[in-house]
C-alpha cells in the first residue's frame, strides 16, 4: 500500500538534489509544485485504499459464511451418498429408520423421502399437505434428468406446504440402483433455516446475506431482504423470486456482472440507499452467496484509518518541503530517516488492519513514541476497542432481548390460557393459527379438531361470514376494533350465540391477520329474549300487555295522521267476572280469562292487535276499520263468546265499547272515548256493543 507513496517521495528528492547544484533558488518552487501533486495523489491513493480495505474486509466476511454454508450442505450430500450406498435402503423394513437418521444428520433437513423403483414415495416427518406435491415433484425431476451413480443433484427450489416448516425448500436427491430398478433417495432442505443461520451472527447492522442460483432466482433470504431485493409485487407472491425480472435496474446490472465473474464487489443503490454487494460462489451447489452492506457501515472501519493516514502523510510532505528549502545538503539523509521512521509503523498498522478485517478483532497496534504515527496507532487502537466493544455489547443485547422476548411470550401465553374468554389469531387466509384453551373449548367441546389450525373462520361463521367480513373491513379501515354478535357452528354440529370482538394483529396491515375474542352469550340472549317477551306480553293470557298496546296504539295514531288512514279501538269486558272468582275461585277465573283471550285473538285478523288492558278487560286495535266495520266486528265477538262454554261449562257474555279514530284524537283521548262507550254498555244491560260519540 505504501510503495507508490515512497516512489513519489524519491521523485521529489532526486530532482531536488540535481537542481540544488545548479539552481538552489528554484528548489522552493519545485517543492511547492510537488506538494500540490502529492496532495492530489494522496487523495486518489486514499480513495483507492478505502475501496481496497472495504473489499478485503467484506470479502473475508463472506468467505467464512460461504465455507459454513458449504459445510452444512455437504453434510446433506454426504448423508445421501452414504445411505444410498448402504444395504439398509434395500430392506423395506429399515427404510423408516434410515430416513430418520438422515433427518437427524443436519438441522437444515426437515424431511426425507424414498421413491421406490415402482414410483411409490415413502415419506418421513413430512406433512400430509406436502406429500402429494412432493411425489409429483420427485417424479418430474427423475424423468427430466439423468442421474449418474453416486451423483447428488440439487433441483430447483419449490414452495413447501408442510405444516412443520413452510416456505422454500430444495430436495437434493441421489439414484439408488437395485435389482428391481432405480429408486431415488431425497432430503428436504429448508432454505428459510439456511437463511436464518447465515444471518444469525452477522455483526454489521442493516446488513444481510442471501443465496441466488445460476438463473438469478432468490433461493434463500430473510423476509426483510426479500422485500428489499425484489419488487413489492414479487414479494407478495409466494414461491421463488426471480431477481432477473423483479430487481431494480441498478441491482440487476450488478448481479449480472458478478454472476459472470466480472466483479467481486459492486456499489449499487437499493431503495434510495447506497450499498455494497459482495458475491461469492458456493462449492456444494450451483449457487452464489451475496452480502449486502450499507456503504456507511462498511466504510466505518476503514474510512477513519485512511483519513488519519492521509493527514499524517500530508504533514510529512510539508515538513519535507520546508526542510528541503532550508537545508539542501541534508535532504537525502532526511529522506532516508523519514522513510525508515514512517514505513515500518505504517506497514504494521496495515497488517493489524488486515487481521481485524479477517475477524481477529482483538489485535492491536504496538505504539512507540509520540509522533503522528504514534497518534495514528492510538487512534486506530481506540477505534478497534470501540468496534470490539460494540460487537460485544451488540451480542449481549441480542441475548438479553431474546431472553426478554421469551419471558414475555411465556407471560402472555399464561395470561391467554387463564382467560375466561376464547382468544385466537387468524391469518389472512382464514386459518386459525393459534388460540387459547377456552377458544378450543367453545368451538370444539368434544375434541374433534384437536388443533387450532384444524378450523377455518368461514366454517365457524357460515351464514354470518360475509356480513362480518364486510363490516370488519370497514371498521378496521377506520383504525377501530370490531364488535358484533354471531352464531358459531361447532365441530360437533351444534351452534351457539357468541359476542365477537376483533382487531388487526398488526396496526394498519390488513394482510397480517387479526385477533378475535369470543364469548358464549347463549344464556344471556335467551334471558334477553325472555325479558323482552315478558316486557311486551301478559303472563297469564299470552296477549300483549297494556304497556306494549300503548306503543302499538301510538304507532297507529302516527300512521293515521301521516297517511290519512282510519282505524278503531274497542274495549271488551267480561260480564259478572267478579262473581266467577268469588264462586269458583281464582284458578277457574284465570282459566276463563285465558280461554276468552284465546277466542278473541283467534277471531281477529292478522292486522289487528289484542291486549289485556287490566283485570277482565281487553283492548282491541282494529286496523282499517270504520265505525260500521268496528261495531260489526265487536258484535260478532259478543255473539261468538255467548255461544261457548268456559272454565268447565260456564256461560259468559262480554260488553264492548267502540271508538273510531278522529283527527283531533290522541292515544289517551281515543282510549277514554272507548272506555266511556264500554261504561254505557255495562250500565244499559251488558252483553252489547256501544259506539262512542
Amino acid at each position: 500500500m505504501t510503495a507508490p507513496r515512497f516512489s513519489l517521495w524519491h521523485k521529489i528528492v532526486l530532482p531536488a538534489v540535481v537542481l540544488a547544484i545548479c539552481l538552489s533558488g528554484g528548489l522552493l518552487l519545485v517543492a511547492l509544485v510537488a506538494l500540490q501533486s502529492a496532495s492530489e495523489e494522496m487523495e486518489r491513493q486514499g480513495n483507492r485504499l478505502l475501496e481496497e480495505q472495504t473489499e478485503r474486509f467484506l470479502g473475508s466476511l463472506i468467505g467464512g459464511v460461504v465455507d459454513g454454508a458449504d459445510a452444512s450442505l455437504n453434510l446433506t450430500r454426504e448423508a445421501l451418498t452414504m445411505r444410498a450406498r448402504g444395504e439398509s435402503i434395500r430392506d423395506p423394513s429399515r427404510v423408516p429408520e434410515l430416513l430418520d437418521s438422515m433427518v437427524q444428520a443436519s438441522d437444515l433437513v426437515i424431511a426425507a423421502h424414498y421413491q421406490r423403483a415402482d414410483g411409490e414415495v415413502v415419506p418421513w416427518l413430512s406433512s400430509p399437505n406436502d406429500d402429494d406435491d412432493l411425489a409429483v415433484h420427485l417424479k418430474a425431476v427423475a424423468r427430466s434428468q439423468t442421474i449418474a451413480p453416486s451423483q447428488v443433484i440439487w433441483p430447483a427450489p419449490r414452495e413447501s406446504h408442510s405444516a412443520r416448516v413452510g416456505g422454500l425448500v430444495v430436495d437434493p436427491m441421489i439414484a439408488v440402483h437395485g435389482d428391481d430398478g432405480t429408486g431415488y433417495l431425497s432430503a428436504t432442505v429448508s432454505m428459510g433455516k439456511l437463511a436464518r443461520n447465515l444471518n444469525r451472527r452477522l455483526p454489521l447492522p442493516a446488513s444481510y446475506f442471501f443465496i441466488m442460483n445460476g438463473e438469478r432466482q432468490l433461493v434463500a433470504a430473510t423476509p426483510h431482504s426479500r422485500l428489499e431485493l425484489a419488487s413489492a409485487e414479487a414479494f407478495r407472491e409466494r414461491g421463488v423470486i426471480d431477481l432477473s425480472t423483479s430487481a431494480s435496474p441498478s441491482l440487476d446490472r450488478a448481479l449480472r456482472r458478478m454472476a459472470d465473474g466480472q466483479a467481486l464487489m459492486e456499489r449499487v443503490t437499493i431503495r434510495g440507499e447506497d450499498k455494497y454487494i459482495v458475491y461469492e460462489p458456493m462449492a456444494s451447489a450451483d449457487w452464489h452467496v451475496g452480502l449486502v452492506v450499507p456503504v456507511s457501515i462498511a466504510q466505518q472501519v476503514s474510512g477513519e484509518l485512511v483519513e488519519v493516514l492521509d493527514r499524517g502523510a500530508e504533514h510529512a510532505l510539508r515538513t519535507m518541503a520546508v526542510w528541503a528549502a532550508v537545508l539542501l545538503a541534508g535532504v537525502i539523509l532526511l529522506t532516508t530517516l523519514v522513510a525508515r521512521r514512517i514505513a515500518a509503523p505504517v506497514q504494521h498498522v496495515s497488517e493489524v488492519a488486515e487481521d481485524i478485517a479477517h475477524g481477529n478483532v482483538g489485535r492491536r497496534v504496538v505504539v512507540r513514541g509520540s509522533d503522528e504515527i504514534a497518534r495514528l496507532g492510538h487512534s486506530f487502537n481506540t477505534m478497534a476497542d470501540q468496534l470490539q466493544g460494540f460487537i460485544g455489547s451488540l451480542e449481549e443485547r441480542v441475548r438479553q432481548r431474546t431472553a426478554e422476548a421469551r419471558d414475555a411470550r411465556a407471560r402472555v401465553q399464561r395470561i391467554l390460557e387463564s382467560s375466561p374468554v376464547g382468544i385466537a389469531f387468524i391469518d389472512a387466509t382464514g386459518v386459525i393459527q393459534e388460540s387459547n384453551a377456552e377458544f378450543l373449548r367453545l368451538v370444539d367441546p368434544a375434541g374433534v379438531g384437536h388443533a387450532p389450525h384444524s378450523f377455518r373462520w368461514h366454517d365457524l361463521l357460515r351464514d354470518d361470514f360475509n356480513r362480518v367480513t364486510d363490516e370488519a373491513e370497514r371498521t378496521f379501515a377506520k383504525g377501530e376494533a370490531y364488535d358484533t354478535v354471531v352464531t358459531i357452528h361447532r365441530a360437533d354440529g351444534t351452534a351457539f350465540k357468541a359476542s365477537l370482538r376483533g382487531a388487526l394483529a398488526h396496526a394498519g396491515d390488513p394482510h397480517g391477520g387479526f385477533i378475535v375474542v369470543l364469548q358464549d352469550v347463549s344464556e344471556q340472549k335467551r334471558l334477553e329474549e325472555r325479558l323482552s317477551w315478558q316486557a311486551s306480553y301478559d303472563q297469564l293470557t299470552g296477549v300483549l300487555n297494556r304497556w306494549r298496546f300503548q306503543e302499538v296504539l301510538e304507532e297507529g295514531v302516527a300512521s293515521a295522521q301521516r297517511d290519512d288512514r282510519v282505524f278503531s279501538v274497542a274495549l271488551v269486558d267480561v260480564d259478572h267476572f267478579k262473581g266467577i272468582n268469588d264462586r269458583y275461585g281464582h284458578t277457574v277465573g284465570d282459566q276463563v280469562l285465558q280461554e276468552v283471550a284465546a277466542q278473541l285473538q283467534g277471531a281477529l285478523r292478522e292486522t289487528d292487535s289484542i291486549a289485556r288492558w287490566g283485570g277482565e278487560e281487553f283492548a282491541l286495535l282494529l286496523a282499517e276499520a270504520d265505525e260500521a266495520l268496528a261495531r260489526q266486528c265487536a258484535q260478532r265477538l259478543c255473539e261468538h263468546i255467548a255461544l261457548l262454554r268456559f272454565g268447565g261449562g260456564l256461560r259468559l257474555t262480554i260488553s264492548a265499547g267502540v271508538a273510531v279514530y278522529r283527527a283531533e284524537d290522541g292515544p289517551d283521548e281515543l282510549i277514554q272515548r272507548a272506555d266511556e262507550a264500554l261504561y254505557t254498555a255495562k250500565r244499559t244491560g251488558r252483553n252489547r256493543v256501544v259506539s262512542a260519540e
